[in-house]
């Protein structure tokens, strides 16, 4: 028997380490995986977001197209009945606020709604101008990067068409509009956080950014996916931001048609903050664990390294006394044998253990000389019973 106790205290500390090992290789498995769902999750959802953004913005830029068609053919020159016209049309899409204005084929402004253009102001080397002028009489819309207006003051960007009299170039109108008006729509979206919205144009200028900074516009973007003409018209890509220096996964969706990108970003510390919740969650639960375990494996191990000490204990008592002695377990099987009782017998612990009572009956009754023998075991037990009873 005490030569089982190393070997269960051996399978014990196999068994424990096991489940030390399978604790935390599953806590390291939920730990990835929910770092990686709430990474994929907020490529899915930057990307849903960047691509209605750039529906929304796809519809206002096509609601000011049709306004400018139908508005260019009229400028006659007359500043009062085209301000009167102007007002008239805008009334119709008043959920838009813009600026218009009118260039004339050399250049200089020749209407303004905001003023009456009493000088005259040089707008001949804006880009929004020269495109169309130096276009062949081409006929495309255009928007520009993000302009301070010479007359307002204030950031904007040029939506242009050219204006043509007898099929031949003669001036631009010009729809200024803020980059608010792109940029406000991140309240619809509920930008909230360290989030961002941006638009950027393929040339990397960035025309609206929320939340709002007036150093980034026209700030120039270098190296973002997106910009790879060869990039696909939308996707995910994660990186640290050139405007704010923060880390955000970013969602896209190009405008080809208006040379245009909508970029919606997350904030890598909003993402992963109910990850670092959850992580916390499951290294508690995984060291609970482990603890529990490591203490009950120290309390069993101590509890046989008791009985292995009071085993030791007996053994001698057994083997310096002159009797023999025998001890069946449960199974009424012999589990110990003192040395004297091998010395008495001549029988090896080996030829005995494991052995059952009538096993072990038989083996001693062969050591018998006639006319002893050996009693049954249950004459023996009923004999200690009557004397017993008899006290």
């Amino acid at each position: 028997m005490s030569s089982l106790r190393p070997l269960l205290k051996r399978q014990i500390t196999l068994i424990v380490i096991l489940a030390l090992i399978l604790v935390w290789m599953t806590a390291a498995y939920e730990i990835y995986r929910s770092q990686q769902t709430h990474l994929r999750e907020a490529e899915v959802r930057t990307a849903v977001q960047a691509h209605v953004f750039a529906e929304y913005s796809r519809s206002t830029l096509k609601r000011i197209n049709e306004f400018m068609l139908n508005l260019r053919n009229e400028w006659k020159g007359d500043h009062a009945a085209f301000s009167a016209l102007v007002q008239r049309r805008q009334e119709n899409i008043d959920d838009l606020t813009f600026q218009v204005a009118i260039i004339d084929r050399d250049g200089f402004l020749a209407y303004s709604n905001l003023a009456k253009a009493s000088d005259r102001t040089d707008l001949s080397q804006r880009e929004h101008f020269r495109v169309h002028k130096e276009a062949n009489n081409a006929d495309r819309l255009f928007v520009s990067r993000p302009l301070m207006g010479k007359v307002s003051k204030k950031w904007s960007i040029q939506i242009t068409r050219p204006i043509f009299s007898d099929g031949v170039f003669n001036g631009v109108l010009v729809i200024s509009v803020s980059p608010e008006q792109f940029a406000g729509f991140a309240e619809k979206l509920r930008i909230t956080g360290g989030s961002s919205l941006t638009v950027v144009r393929n040339s990397g200028e960035i025309m609206a950014r929320y939340p709002a900074l007036e150093t980034s516009l026209g700030k120039v973007i270098k190296d973002a996916v997106f910009l790879d003409p060869s990039a696909p018209d939308f996707g995910n890509y994660r990186r640290v931001a050139t405007v704010d220096g923060k880390e955000r996964i970013f969602g896209y969706y190009r405008l080809p048609e208006y040379g245009m990108t909508f970029v919606l970003g997350e904030a890598l510390s909003d993402v992963m903050a109910p990850f670092e919740a959850h992580r916390s969650m499951v290294l508690l639960g995984a060291s609970a664990v482990s603890a529990l375990a490591l203490l009950l494996f120290f309390m069993l191990y101590r509890s046989l390294s008791s009985q292995e000490e009071a085993q030791r204990q007996l053994d001698s008592i057994f083997s310096l006394s002159p009797d023999g002695f025998v001890s069946f377990d449960n199974e009424r099987r012999v589990k110990y044998i003192s040395p004297p009782f091998c010395r008495m017998t001549g029988l090896e612990q080996a030829d005995l253990l494991g052995l059952d009572e009538i096993e072990f009956a038989h083996r001693l009754a062969g050591l018998c000389v006639a006319p002893s023998t050996f009693p049954d075991f249950e004459v023996m037990r009923s004999e200690q019973k009557l004397r017993a009873r008899k006290g």
